[in-house]
């Protein structure tokens, strides 16, 4: 795996990546330990990436997203995922976009949070795991 990947995220990555249409560019374990926790309740880790081809492979995509958070909806576990589609100006001042898939871990402490959150690494990973094999 490159330098710089959480080793927690190693997994996920590895899988994200497994889906020929998806192409991962950086990711964050989360930092529990930090004030987010203590003033929010909460901590978050994510990955940004592309999807390749857009128009080919959108469609395919959010059906995956809807599978995911569907199945989701009926797993009790301090653990929620948001995807959310982001643009901005590339280099040559034109529109561009990347994709994020943030895991967010509520808890009243961080240890609460790094479980949250390393459960939800665990559960997304199976699920690009078996979209992989599709």
């Amino acid at each position: 795996m490159s330098q710089g990947i959480d080793i927690i995220m190693e997994p996920l990555i590895k899988a994200m990546n497994g889906i020929p249409y998806i192409e991962t560019y950086s990711c964050c374990e989360g930092h529990p330990e930090e004030s987010a926790v203590k003033n929010y309740g909460y901590a978050v880790a994510n990955v940004v990436f592309e999807i390749k081809d857009e128009p080919q492979y959108l469609i395919s995509w959010l059906f995956f997203v809807q599978e995911i958070l569907r199945e989701r909806k009926n797993v009790r576990k301090e653990f929620a995922f948001i995807f959310e589609k982001k643009y901005s100006l590339n280099t040559d001042n034109y529109l561009s976009w990347d994709w994020e898939v943030k895991i967010q871990a509520t808890g009243e402490t961080p240890e609460v949070c790094r479980k949250g959150l390393n459960e939800g690494i665990k559960y997304l990973t199976g699920k690009f795991l078996n979209e992989a094999k599709r």
